[in-house]
Parts: structure tokens; sequence; C-alpha cells
């Protein structure tokens, strides 16, 4: 499995965890896909603040 593949293995955008895990766990293959698995869930789901993103850090 390529990280391609587990990026499209399911639609995890606003997937909550408890129900990735069982997807992970029943579809994968072996540890490596796992974490490929694992790491898309997390990619799909992660938020960006642009307010953090544009604004100088305060000193």
């Amino acid at each position: 499995m390529t990280q391609q593949e587990a990026d499209e293995a399911q639609n995890w955008r606003g997937m909550d965890g408890s129900t990735a895990y069982q997807l992970i766990e029943r579809h994968a293959n072996n540890w490596d896909e796992i974490g490929l698995m694992m790491n898309a869930w997390l990619r799909a789901n992660r938020t960006v603040n642009p307010d953090c993103a544009t604004q100088p850090t305060p000193n």
C-alpha cells in the first residue's frame, strides 16, 4: 500500500477516531499499512488555523 492508496482507501475527512480505528483494524494487512492508514486519517482531519498561520508570534 502506498500513501496515496491509504489516502484513497476511505473518506477519512470528518471520520471520528473510533470508526477509523475499526476500519483500519479490519482492512490493514500489516503494521506498515496500519501506520499509513492512521496517518491518512490524521492528515484528512488536521485543520490549520489561518489566523495563527498569518500573524507573527508575539515577543
